[in-house]
């Protein structure tokens, strides 16, 4: 008896969840699935069907579960109708429509029967499609089920040590250490961002400070967005949002501002010329509707 329970704790349990991620076995078993699906197709449209197909047949339905077994035997349906092929159950049907296409009017019931066959290959297509997704509970635009929700499928993260901006006879902005860090989870439609910007300082074309923090030992600006967290009934959110920003001190310089205004302010020179434009363009359609 311990024997038994020993064997079924060992084989059930711990080889299985070793061996679900080993690549050996799940080629093998991708490769079965395969084989099995040629061979239903086979079984389906051929007369004789070959001892090789026979094999893997009896081979896949030992091996495989109820739902590989049906997803299998819906993909060989569905290349049935895209090879064009005729199961065994449809070929009489087709002897007796080429017997009457024989005897009379070939030309206008073929393509009749080209038409009619078109049309059912173009249907037949979105049925099977539609069986499929039935036979394996699945839904368009559903997230994925085979990872568990706290599993992170894709992690991003990006870093930019430093970034001068520089406007002439204007100012200089530096900012310093921006970072961001993106976690999804798709099984649970989740999204985790971090982002940070660990000081910016700006400073006048004199070098004199515009813009300065008053504890550069903190982080200027931390944002935190958590969609969908993991422990929901501890956490008691959906979404969370926090923005930090620390203490700033900007002053207010007159001649900074006036040097900004100046150098995104257009010169005359390309003012003149728009309102030349105008100008010309009014004058044109008042001559067209004159």
């Amino acid at each position: 008896m311990w024997h038994f329970a020993y064997k079924s704790i060992l084989e059930e349990i711990v080889r299985r969840r070793r061996n679900n991620w080993s690549w050996v076995r799940m080629k093998a078993h991708r490769q079965l699935v395969k084989r099995y699906k040629e061979a239903w197709l086979n079984k389906q449209t051929e007369t004789n069907l070959g001892e090789e197909d026979k094999v893997i047949l009896k081979k896949a339905e030992e091996e495989l579960d109820v739902f590989n077994l049906n997803v299998a035997r819906q993909l060989a349906d569905i290349e049935i109708v895209r090879r064009g092929l005729t199961r065994l159950k449809d070929q009489p049907h087709r002897r007796l429509s080429w017997v009457q296409t024989w005897l009379g009017g070939a030309e206008q019931k073929k393509s009749l029967v080209d038409t009619v066959k078109s049309n059912l290959k173009e249907a037949m297509i979105a049925k099977e499609k539609a069986k499929l997704f039935e036979a394996i509970d699945y839904q368009e635009n559903a997230p994925p089920t085979n990872y568990p929700k706290h599993f992170i499928e894709n992690v991003v993260r990006a870093q930019l040590n430093s970034l001068m901006i520089i406007i002439d006879d204007a100012l200089s902005m530096n900012l310093f250490s921006f970072t961001a860090k993106l976690q999804q989870r798709p099984s649970a439609k989740a999204i985790n961002i971090e982002t940070a910007i660990k000081s910016v300082a700006m400073s006048d074309h004199c070098g004199h400070p515009v813009l300065t923090m008053m504890d550069e030992s903190t982080q200027l600006l931390t944002l935190y967005v958590d969609v969908d967290p993991l422990g929901r009934e501890s956490t008691n959110y959906d979404l969370l949002v926090k923005l930090n920003i620390e203490p700033t001190i900007l002053k207010y310089h007159a001649i900074v501002i006036s040097s900004l205004v100046d150098t995104f302010t257009p010169p005359q020179t390309v003012k003149l010329n728009r309102f030349v434009e105008l100008h010309i363009s009014e004058g044109f359609e008042d001559y067209l509707g004159g």
